[in-house]
């Protein structure tokens, strides 16, 4: 509950443009982090980053889905729902294929038998294709999330002189 707050506060202040960019980046980054644990990795280590990638994720994923519904109207809302929860799990079935033929290929070079470097690859490997969804992030309009958030309706609040100048 409270991490909801914190993302709605987060989103309002900054924007969902900035904010989707920069934590589907950071996810990515923790996700390749991920590559670099070896047996040796502190156990609390190990939590922290999962915690810390997987609180960026959620807040990408939440920022997403407020934009991706932005624009819907409640008569559609069930249907975009559907087709919204088939493409995020379309997403992830091809994020684990992706890693499960990556693994497969390291794995290739030697004999086949899958060694602890071979999922490093395939972390390092994931993330990499992850890091650019940012880039189509940042490429949306500035204002794209100015109904969602109390930042971009401050920013198209119309002052009723104005109206009345524009109307003139």
């Amino acid at each position: 509950m409270g991490s909801k707050f914190a993302a709605s506060r987060t989103f309002n202040a900054f924007g969902f443009r900035t904010v989707i960019s920069l934590t589907a980046l950071l996810a990515a980054i923790f996700l390749g982090i991920n590559g670099l644990f070896t047996a040796e990795t502190p156990l609390f280590l190990i939590m922290a980053c999962l915690l810390i990638g997987g609180l960026f994720r959620s807040m990408a994923f939440s920022g997403v889905n407020a934009m991706a519904f932005g624009d819907v109207d409640d008569a559609d809302s069930s249907q975009a729902t559907t087709i919204n929860a088939v493409a995020q799990r379309i997403s992830m079935a091809m994020g684990v294929a992706i890693a499960g033929g990556i693994l497969e290929i390291s794995s290739s070079f030697h004999d086949g038998r899958l060694l602890v470097s071979d999922f490093h690859v395939a972390f390092f490997g994931v993330s990499a294709i992850s890091a650019p969804a940012c880039i189509t992030i940042l490429r949306l309009p500035r204002d794209a999330d100015a109904e969602l958030t109390a930042r971009g309706r401050k920013r198209r609040r119309v002052e009723p002189e104005e109206a009345v100048a524009e109307n003139s």
